[in-house]
């Protein structure tokens, strides 16, 4: 089994005209639901923004077509050390993402390895048989 990792666009900051930009929801969703081999989805968000609202429409989304969507929040290291927590929590719940967040910064060497061990884990569960979670 190969395993394959798929860049998307993303569509908050997006510097493209804003056609463009508009074609992105319903191209990642024609990919999306066409992939019955699809384990998982990672959605990175900086930390510093405000999540926009169509992230949490998306979450809930993929969560209808049971798409397991690990939140990556990149960027951390730009955030006060004191106000983390607090905004990694309002990122969560803006996104409406379940489960735990993972936190990188490339200046802080952070979340790398987490990052890997999930894909490692999704890729393992898939090669298993078992289902996207």
């Amino acid at each position: 089994q190969e395993l394959r990792l798929a860049d998307l666009p993303g569509w908050g900051h997006a510097k493209v005209p804003r056609r463009i930009r508009d074609a992105f929801g319903p191209m990642i969703e024609s990919y999306l639901v066409g992939r019955p081999n699809l384990v998982g989805l990672f959605l990175l968000v900086d930390a510093r923004r405000d999540p926009d609202p169509g992230l949490g429409d998306f979450a809930d989304w993929l969560r209808e077509r049971d798409i397991a969507t690990t939140l990556v929040a990149t960027k951390v290291d730009k955030i006060p050390v004191n106000r983390r927590l607090q905004t990694l929590t309002q990122l969560g719940r803006g996104c409406r993402v379940e489960g735990q967040v993972i936190v990188t910064s490339v200046s802080e060497g952070l979340g790398a390895a987490e990052l890997w061990r999930r894909i490692s884990d999704l890729a393992a569960n898939a090669a298993s048989g078992g289902k996207h979670r």
